[in-house]
């Protein structure tokens, strides 16, 4: 499937390895398994906002090995003050491969 395809894609790129369906032994799903980080890989259309953002920081980013351009997005889980404040930090491939590196020998 496509979805397989692009985990598959994703743990090549970052030297990572995709997991079969029930191979991750702690709690929860995990795609791809790069050692010392984890992925759950989701295929979908990018939300315009996200996109939007990405696309700001890159144009003000001079150099993307110093200064990663990172997307940010925080939400609340349940509006008001009780909803639990979740943030992420997104990040094209390339520039995390630029900053990070692939995981891959002889880099």
């Amino acid at each position: 499937t496509q979805s397989k395809d692009t985990e598959r894609d994703i743990a090549k790129r970052l030297g990572g390895r995709r997991l079969r369906a029930g191979e991750w032994k702690g709690q929860g799903d995990v795609d791809v398994d790069g050692g010392w980080w984890v992925a759950q890989v989701k295929h979908r259309a990018f939300p315009a906002f996200l996109r939007e953002a990405l696309v700001q920081i890159e144009e003000a980013t001079v150099c993307p090995i110093e200064d990663p351009p990172l997307g940010i997005v925080a939400w609340k889980d349940k509006p008001g003050r009780g909803g639990k404040a979740r943030t992420i930090i997104a990040l094209t491939i390339e520039d995390w491969i630029d900053w990070q590196g692939t995981g891959l020998p002889n880099e």
